[in-house]
């Protein structure tokens, strides 16, 4: 963790002038307090520009040259971030960031245009990423680790995370998205879900955030969570005791009933209220 945050810190660094925030289980792991949510990359959400941008702003011409082409060979090279020195590679198309796969998705405004033509789960990813971007806050992070010699020791960062409501909004599309051949990500996916609504949507906090979100997300949430938690649930609740960890075999079937279908009342009641 101690090493997927400071090689997000350097990025934001670089970017200080760009839009970018973390997004996937880095993201969920700095708003649940209940779980230690495990991940082994970071997911961020910027610009149009995309990983491409990132590379460039760290100086790194030739890897920029190589993400754009999809070279697909392997490039590394190693620049000044203020002053530390950081590794970047791009190999199959991915960016390295001293040891740290970071997978970036590009965002871009969007205009009604932009979603015609669209089946509602390719324009729940478009829509909800953009609104993760647009609406990510500051969060100051203090992660503690061992140094070789024993010691322990804090580092400091202050990165913009998804909100918990577009964080829902985006676990909703990549559920649907989900391959058989990855149970295990489709129960991790459902677990975050229900960590991010038991936590934030008190009061209905997180339905009234996607209720007031742009790009026709209130429906298109509304849709997704009726159908893969409330009428699917079943399915859910066998996902979370097959495949995934003892944390989301634990979740009861009548706690995550009455979280989902708390969420989904609230956001038709919403909808319903605000004549969307």
């Amino acid at each position: 963790m101690a090493a997927l945050v400071e090689s997000a810190d350097r990025i934001f660094a670089a970017r200080s002038d760009r839009p970018m925030a973390i997004i996937g289980g880095l993201a969920v792991t700095c708003r649940c307090r209940t779980m230690a949510r495990a991940t082994a990359d970071i997911d961020a959400v910027t610009g149009p520009d995309g990983a491409f941008g990132i590379v460039s702003d760290l100086g790194a011409e030739e890897l920029a040259d190589a993400l754009e082409h999809r070279r697909p060979h392997s490039d590394e090279t190693t620049v000044d971030v203020d002053g530390r020195s950081v590794h970047l590679a791009v190999k199959d198309g991915r960016l390295i960031v001293d040891d740290v796969t970071i997978d970036v998705i590009d965002t871009h405004e969007l205009a009604p245009a932009d979603l015609e033509g669209l089946d509602a789960k390719q324009q729940l990813f478009m829509a909800s990423h953009r609104w993760a971007l647009e609406s990510a806050q500051p969060v100051r992070l203090r992660v503690a680790h061992r140094s070789p010699d024993g010691d322990v020791l804090f580092d400091h960062a202050t990165l913009a995370v998804a909100t918990p409501a577009a964080l829902v909004a985006m676990k909703l599309h990549s559920l649907q998205d989900r391959k058989l051949a990855r149970p295990e990500k489709a129960a991790s996916d459902t677990e975050d879900l229900y960590r991010l609504l038991h936590e934030h949507d008190t009061g209905g906090l997180v339905a009234d955030a996607v209720a007031e979100a742009p790009y026709g997300l209130p429906e298109l949430v509304l849709d997704a969570a009726g159908r893969m938690l409330v009428s699917d649930s079943l399915a859910r609740l066998r996902s979370l005791r097959v495949d995934g960890g003892p944390s989301a075999s634990a979740i009861g079937a009548a706690d995550f009933e009455f979280v989902a279908s708390e969420f989904v009342d609230r956001l038709s009641e919403q909808i319903g209220i605000e004549g969307r």
